[in-house]
């Protein structure tokens, strides 16, 4: 199984100059396999500013990967462009839900549960978490419901990045669904990224969790158009 990043973006941030990043998908652990890709992509095509990592970036206890920051904590290895991710349901040693930004090795980096940052001349917005299809329980709603009231329609938002898919990616699609969406597309993802996707109008959306790649076409989301895409896993076909 050949790895890949999953997809390299040039995007531009306001009225800035156009800034070139790295999104992958579902890293579970594998961070050796990824940031073996991602060096040999940034000496091909970069300099990239930066890797943003979506959906699950830790494998799940009982995988037998232990913790995969290591060697990157004790600087044995290094991730080679600035990495920053969300987590899904699995948030690994020393985080949780409740964790906030954090440094958990050089060029690593932990964005939190839920928040929108400047990063590389780019407004983006996260949203960590593991929620239900039809999420509506205060509860289960509390960091998307934060992550909405920060933002501005004065300030917009040029990436989201959330650990899931937003539930419905595929209305109004015109044509068949690609064939790698095997899964019952009414039951893929969760209405709290859709909700949050509907209240932010980001630029691009990345989600992970689903083990696929998948690019939807540019749609309309007032008062900005958007764009979405899906990664796989980190080590896939």
């Amino acid at each position: 199984k050949s790895p890949h990043p999953g997809r390299n973006e040039q995007i531009r941030g306001g009225m800035a100059a156009p800034v070139k990043i790295l999104v992958c998908g579902d890293a579970v652990g594998q961070l050796d396999t990824l940031f073996s890709r991602v060096a040999t992509v940034n000496s091909k095509a970069g300099p990239f500013a930066c890797l943003f990592c979506v959906g699950e970036f830790f494998a799940a206890d009982g995988e037998g990967v232990g913790d995969p920051l290591k060697d990157y904590k004790s600087g044995a290895k290094k991730a080679p462009i600035p990495t920053y991710f969300i987590c899904g349901q699995e948030y690994g040693p020393k985080l949780d839900q409740g964790s906030t930004r954090q440094e958990m090795a050089p060029n690593i980096t932990y964005l939190g549960s839920e928040g929108i940052e400047e990063l590389h001349g780019l407004r983006v917005a996260y949203l960590s978490g593991s929620f239900p299809l039809h999420a509506s329980g205060q509860m289960e709603l509390m960091a998307a419901n934060a992550l909405m009231q920060k933002h501005s329609l004065q300030k917009p938002v040029d990436l989201l990045l959330t650990s899931q898919w937003p539930l419905g990616v595929t209305m109004f699609l015109q044509g068949a669904p690609p064939p790698q969406m095997a899964t019952e597309l009414t039951k893929v993802g969760t209405s709290a990224a859709a909700t949050v996707a509907k209240r932010l109008s980001p630029r691009y959306h990345f989600a992970g969790g689903e083990g696929v790649f998948y690019e939807r076409p540019p749609y309309r989301n007032p008062p900005a158009g958007g764009g979405g895409g899906g990664g796989g896993r980190v080590a896939e076909p």
